[in-house]
């Protein structure tokens, strides 16, 4: 894809063979955003079938300066206000970004936000400035945009390829829960 190095590696899904990318912005990743994605389709034997990408565009680099909560703040949020921590779960954060709301000429506003792990298979997305828990889930998002993504290719009667990509990932995706791997 073009500006490949301005995406960072999320996951696999198995269900649909698709690699997924999220864009970064400053070198951190932008989670779970249809606009700046970049999908790899894999065949059967790991190699690349496509690519679909989209991409948000950096308008404005004068971002205001914010008091920003810390990685144990963010953990300790979610340890008061869940039951996602057990005793003797192991937990990482990482800083990236998430789009909270769409302006009407269609900009996104990107937060800072805290993505805490647990035990290396469960995320949990915490705005590191106002410190709310952002509900996210792999498979939604993925099956959404597979989705919109299917719902968007042009339908064409001489473009086989299109058609097949639509024929393999429907068939895919209605075959098994779509699940990344990590």
């Amino acid at each position: 894809g073009l500006n490949g190095d301005q995406y960072t590696y999320w996951g696999t899904d198995d269900a649909s063979n698709t690699m997924i990318m999220f864009q970064t912005n400053k070198e951190k990743p932008i989670y779970y955003n249809q606009s700046g994605l970049l999908l790899i389709g894999l065949n059967d034997v790991g190699e690349m079938e496509y690519y679909i990408q989209t991409i948000l565009e950096n308008e404005d680099d004068n971002q205001e300066n914010y008091l920003l909560s810390t990685e144990l703040e963010a953990a300790l949020f979610l340890y008061n206000n869940t039951t996602e921590l057990s005793p003797g779960d192991e937990i990482t954060v990482d800083l990236g970004f998430h789009g909270l709301t769409a302006l009407p000429n269609g900009s996104q506003v990107l937060a800072p936000t805290w993505k805490v792990t647990i035990n290396d298979n469960r995320n949990y997305f915490i705005h590191a400035i106002e410190g709310l828990l952002l509900p996210r889930d792999d498979n939604s998002f993925l099956r959404d945009t597979i989705g919109s993504i299917l719902d968007n290719l042009p339908v064409t009667e001489d473009n086989e390829f299109i058609e097949d990509i639509k024929t393999s990932l429907t068939e895919r995706m209605n075959e098994q829960q779509v699940g990344v791997e990590k």
